[in-house]
């Protein structure tokens, strides 16, 4: 399970260290994807919170490499919000890559809280 956990603690922290970035920045291409996926435009506030959020994610994900219980808070977090932005994507019928990247990113979170939680 460790194995299962390295991977997919490395892909949510390249994912959502990319993603901090893009929101804390405002950057054109994140608010773009955020909008394909939830079909609003997310404001300054929302990208400033969401932002911090996925930051503090990866921190967690990060010290969770010497202390799981991190780990597994920043998992419950991500798994969570990647819950949410998946349902809202089923929802509105998104097909194609952009479901397909949730699907990969909520199923990364889920293992990294799993095998962080059970190993």
């Amino acid at each position: 399970m460790n194995v299962v956990a390295t991977v997919a603690s490395s892909l949510v922290i390249l994912e959502f260290s990319l993603q901090a970035l893009g929101m804390l920045t405002h950057m054109p291409a994140q608010l773009d994807q955020f909008q394909a996926v939830t079909g609003h435009r997310p404001s300054r506030r929302l990208t400033l919170a969401l932002g911090s959020l996925s930051a503090a994610s990866v921190a967690g994900a990060v010290a969770g490499f010497w202390e799981p219980g991190w780990a597994v808070a920043a998992g419950t977090y991500l798994t969570g919000f990647t819950g949410v932005m998946l349902g809202i994507q089923l929802r509105r019928g998104n097909r194609g890559m952009l479901l397909n990247t949730g699907i990969l990113f909520f199923a990364s979170a889920l293992l990294m809280l799993l095998g962080r939680a059970l190993g």
